[in-house]
């Protein structure tokens, strides 16, 4: 990534003392935030509405509102919202939708499909579809909700308890859920509670300068370590990539504690009302006025802080590297005189005695570009502030106020339904993110048809196969080239529904979550237990001298209508959300399946060879392993690909062949990828969908297509950019077309003359 140096003016304010310039590595041209006049929105610093954080419409904002809305969304109508506008939603299983039906009345025979492939099988989507969402993704991941959290709700504890016992994951995750979702509907607060686990590290807001913490670098560091709650930094082990089994100390953002603020605060802001909530919030803790000074100080911090941080998130395919760093070298990246020992003291005081680490012993750093940044907080002249001790106080409180206290949660937000659908959503994610295996198991009992994971897993065995025969038959690389590749589809990891047999999944979940004690009976001291549980599990892994290695570690919510591949990691999961029509079933044929979820699959795989996230060694380093030459070849190739994305009818002026690159390449690379699969399986049947007749290839194309299908395609104005975020993927169409017309079988399949829009002179074969 490109950077720019620019210095922070300093702002000095009575009863603290400013930060001093900090010469840091951004992204962004901070230069003209001295001496700017006074806006007339004082709470939205220059560096907010400078670069990526300006733009003519606040765009990055809109896109952030819309992911939250679709989650929002779905818990309302499934827990918040009457029967009979319900019905709005349609059916309300994921087992319920005819995929074949809707496809054939989707299909706008008018157009021809060597012109826009899209048109033609999208073109009647929006009366073929009988739901409001605007595409199948939103309205499959809504009907799971409805379905899994409706089945929840109705679950009686007691029976399960009586089944399976107290120490059951299933039992613990129904539990936790029902609890959270009982508590936040009957508007149960535990603001006691919240105020004691801040007392608990001399942290209150406002802060008291009379009891401030007496290292700040001490509290952040055990909050990460033994709470799992990670402010302004996330420190936590991890895979040693370089020592399978062993594990390192990682340094990075929380990523989504950064998320779920900045997208609070944008709104904040465009109401005006962010001091308001700083006063707020910090009267109903102790019941003490903000003075305007520190509100003024805390939101400059804040400011800088957010603009170091969410940089990498808005180029998150870019900021990927990570580096082993010593802690004797740990001065040189936080640019802060005896780190080493602070750091190292913060964390020893946390392990045994015969489990310290040394100056010789190694972590692993990510982003770390922002660390100079960050350390000028916690370690440098100023980190003993109230400034920045109520700036940590306050992320702390906003990260536990949505387990802990409405009444908080609502000092913040906009107004109460706001707070309460916010709750809500914390009852979704935290089982999913610190039970996930638990919660998936149950939704594989409940809704997952027999023989359906088996099927999805032969799928994607046959495409790990389908890649290793295509990297073994190129004919433009070398053989050390060759051999390296095979060797990254050969450790590429999976977890494809479910990461246990099922045979036995009850035993090895009980097994995989040992670790995580009986539940106490409030929701507030349930999310303390199983984070702490968490964070206790994975300090007893660090500098241990035996290795431990649990393959579904990796753990992700598989209950998303998602597939993704995690770079460095170097593993695919397929989730089980995705198992559904118009994605998979049993009983349709598989040339459809193969279309829809195979491709899904093909395009994670083709991830790990991206030019963007394929780059990595088995020591999670980044490692150029292809040759000069076929490195060249392959940059000839991509460059086509590139010109391909950038020149089609559909991207508007808009260069989604640059912006897009790694999600594109996926999409055409996966594409070859399940059509050699597709052949292993031999000779299909053809498919009828309604008045549609279609060879197994065609029904293939319609297939891979309908996925994309959408009740709009918006059309970017003359001269409108998409925002950067939006950038990452081209749209739906191109989608659906683009990686077809690259195809010369689709062209023979349906019968596309050369020069046709669908059958361009000029394709560019990846693979």
């Amino acid at each position: 990534m490109s950077s720019a140096r620019g210095s922070v003016a300093a702002r000095k304010s009575q009863g603290d003392v400013a930060f001093k310039d900090v010469d840091k590595k951004t992204d962004v041209d901070t230069t003209d935030r001295v001496e700017e006049p006074e806006s007339d929105d004082e709470f939205s610093p220059s560096v907010l509405r400078a670069g990526v954080f300006r733009t003519s419409k606040a765009q990055w904002r809109r896109y952030s509102k819309c992911v939250v809305a679709g989650g929002m969304a779905a818990l309302l109508v499934c827990l918040a919202i009457p029967a009979g506008i319900r019905s709005y939603v349609g059916c309300q299983s994921p087992n319920c939708e005819n995929w074949l039906e809707e496809m054939s009345y989707s299909i706008d025979a008018t157009k021809k499909p060597c012109d826009n492939f899209y048109d033609y099988v999208c073109g009647r989507y929006s009366s073929a579809s009988d739901s409001f969402f605007p595409n199948a993704f939103l309205r499959l991941q809504v009907r799971i909700f409805l379905s899994f959290y409706k089945r929840i709700m109705l679950q009686d504890v007691d029976t399960l308890r009586e089944d399976e016992g107290e120490d059951s994951p299933r039992f613990k995750a129904v539990y936790m859920t029902q609890q959270c979702l009982q508590e936040a509907m009957n508007n149960v607060d535990r603001l006691d509670t919240l105020k004691e686990f801040l007392a608990t590290y001399n942290l209150s807001w406002p802060p008291d300068k009379e009891r401030l913490p007496t290292s700040l670098l001490d509290t952040l560091v055990e909050l990460s370590l033994k709470r799992d709650i990670h402010v302004l930094f996330q420190l936590q082990p991890d895979k040693d990539f370089s020592r399978p089994g062993f594990h390192l100390l990682h340094w990075d953002i929380n990523i989504q504690g950064v998320v779920v603020w900045l997208m609070l605060r944008g709104v904040l802001i465009e109401k005006g009302e962010l001091d308001k909530a700083f006063r707020q919030s910090a009267l109903l803790l102790t019941g003490r006025e903000l003075p305007p000074q520190l509100i003024t100080r805390i939101i400059d911090l804040d400011s800088r802080f957010l603009a170091v941080t969410v940089l990498p998130l808005l180029a998150v395919r870019n900021n990927q590297t990570l580096e082993y760093v010593k802690f004797s070298d740990a001065d040189s990246i936080t640019l802060q005189a005896n780190s080493t020992v602070r750091l190292l003291h913060a964390v020893n005081r946390l392990l045994p005695a015969d489990r310290q680490l040394t100056a010789d012993d190694r972590m692993i750093v990510k982003n770390k570009f922002i660390l100079p940044f960050i350390s000028e907080i916690v370690l440098g002249e100023h980190s003993g502030s109230e400034t920045v001790a109520g700036y940590v106080a306050f992320l702390v409180a906003l990260q536990l106020a949505p387990a802990m206290s409405g009444r908080y949660l609502e000092s913040l937000v906009p107004s109460e339904a706001v707070s309460f659908v916010v709750r809500l959503l914390m009852c979704l994610i935290v089982p999913n993110q610190q039970l996930s295996y638990a919660m998936v198991d149950l939704f594989v009992d409940w809704f997952v048809e027999n023989d359906k994971l088996a099927a999805i897993r032969a799928m994607s065995a046959a495409l790990w196969k389908a890649t290793e025969s295509i990297i073994t038959d190129l004919s433009w690389i070398d053989e050390t080239t060759r051999k390296k590749g095979l060797e990254h589809i050969r450790r590429l990891g999976r977890v494809v529904g479910h990461p246990f047999n099922l045979s036995d999944a009850k035993r090895e979940l009980r097994e995989h979550y040992a670790f995580v004690p009986r539940l106490p009976a409030s929701h507030a001291d349930m999310f303390t237990t199983v984070h702490d549980a968490h964070a206790r599990r994975r300090l007893e892994l660090l500098k241990a001298t035996k290795p431990s290695v649990r393959q579904e570690d990796p753990e992700q919510p598989m209950i998303l209508v998602n597939a993704f591949y995690v770079p460095i990691y170097h593993w695919v999961f397929i989730m089980d959300g995705i198992m559904f029509a118009p994605f998979y079933t049993l009983t349709v044929p598989e040339s459809v399946n193969y279309g829809a979820l195979g491709h899904v699959v093909g395009h994670e795989v083709t991830h790990s060879y991206d030019p963007v996230l394929g780059v990595f060694n088995a020591s999670g380093l980044k490692d150029d392993w292809w040759s000069p030459k076929s490195r060249e070849l392959f940059d000839k190739r991509i460059q086509c690909l590139r010109d391909l994305y950038n020149e089609v009818p559909w991207s508007y002026g808009v260069r989604y062949g640059d912006s897009a690159l790694s999600e594109n390449f996926a999409d055409c690379g996966g594409l070859e990828k399940v059509m050699r699969a597709l052949r292993e399986l031999g000779p299909q049947p053809g498919v009828t969908l309604g008045e549609h007749s279609f060879t197994a290839q065609q029904a293939f194309f319609v297939s891979s297509c309908f996925k994309w299908c959408a009740k709009y395609v918006p059309k970017p104005a003359a001269g409108e950019q998409p925002d950067d975020i939006a950038k990452i993927y081209s749209p739906l169409n191109m989608r659906c077309n683009v990686p077809l017309m690259n195809t010369p079988a689709f062209a023979d399949a349906f019968g596309c003359a050369p020069g046709t829009i669908m059958s361009p002179k000029v394709r560019c074969q990846l693979f």
